[in-house]
């Protein structure tokens, strides 16, 4: 091979890597624009799945949110409510019990005085022996001395205030019960006079409210408290019968009544 055909040889494998090198840049670029077109069409696309995803987890944390204040509401509420309940129950037994339920804790019952003298050591004290189908008889004082005659309570029918807690004079002698009495001042002049059954009821009889149902049980023991807000509602009518804050006493044989002192205390 000649010179010039060397030469025309180098010239041609010049231009074929030079040829290459242009293909290969070529390529490159190629490359490059695609992966630039490709970023472009997910750079479209992916605002659109991260803004959804993003607005997803936004409005769970705003339904949390919300849930979480209603929670609160309704657990503030809650102990509002609770704390008016209490307010209401302690202001309810700080009243205790209305006029109706205090007079069932009374037990009144008629009774028969079997036995009648002056109590010894109390010239003002009568000393009763009373029967109200107990099964035994009952002792009670009572300081009418001054006020009735003997003859006027022995052999005769009473209430007796059966609950009350017993009450002792001197050493010997306690008193469980009361009989009980209208009083009245006339003429300056302290009145008394016995409460009386109707002369069909027996010993035992239990006294009720007019209108209710008679509970014939026998009742505990009541407080002093309870006795003295429930003493203070017995009282005479116009027509004097017993009532209790305005309404009837009965026994199943009749209205309680006294003989003649009208709109007076009982006791």
């Amino acid at each position: 091979m000649n010179n010039q055909e060397i030469k025309v040889n180098e010239i041609f494998k010049d231009s074929l890597s030079k040829l290459n090198s242009m293909i290969s840049d070529l390529n490159r670029i190629l490359d490059t624009k695609l992966s630039k077109e490709e970023e472009k069409e997910e750079k479209k696309t992916s605002p659109s799945l991260i803004g959804g995803v993003l607005n997803f987890i936004e409005n769970e944390e705003k339904n949390k949110k919300e849930n979480q204040k209603e929670e609160k509401k309704k657990e503030k509420k809650e102990k509002k409510e609770k704390k008016e309940k209490i307010i209401k129950e302690t202001k309810q037994s700080k009243k205790g019990l209305d006029k109706n339920e205090i007079f069932k804790l009374c037990d009144l019952r008629v009774g028969i005085v079997n036995n009648i003298k002056i109590m010894e050591g109390f010239n003002d004290i009568y000393e009763l022996d009373i029967d109200l189908n107990e099964g035994k008889i009952r002792k009670i004082g009572t300081g009418l001395r001054n006020y009735i005659p003997m003859e006027k309570i022995e052999n005769s029918k009473v209430i007796v205030f059966s609950n009350l807690k017993p009450k002792r004079f001197g050493k010997n002698f306690e008193s469980n019960g009361m009989i009980m009495c209208a009083s009245n001042k006339i003429n300056d002049k302290e009145i008394f006079e016995l409460i009386r059954p109707n002369q069909n009821s027996n010993p035992g009889d239990k006294v009720f409210l007019e209108g209710t149902i008679l509970d014939k049980s026998i009742v505990n023991q009541i407080s002093g408290g309870y006795y003295k807000k429930a003493i203070e509602l017995f009282k005479t009518d116009d027509n004097c019968i017993c009532m209790y804050n305005g309404i009837k006493l009965q026994t199943e044989s009749g209205f309680v009544t006294v003989e003649s002192l009208k709109n007076s205390i009982i006791t």
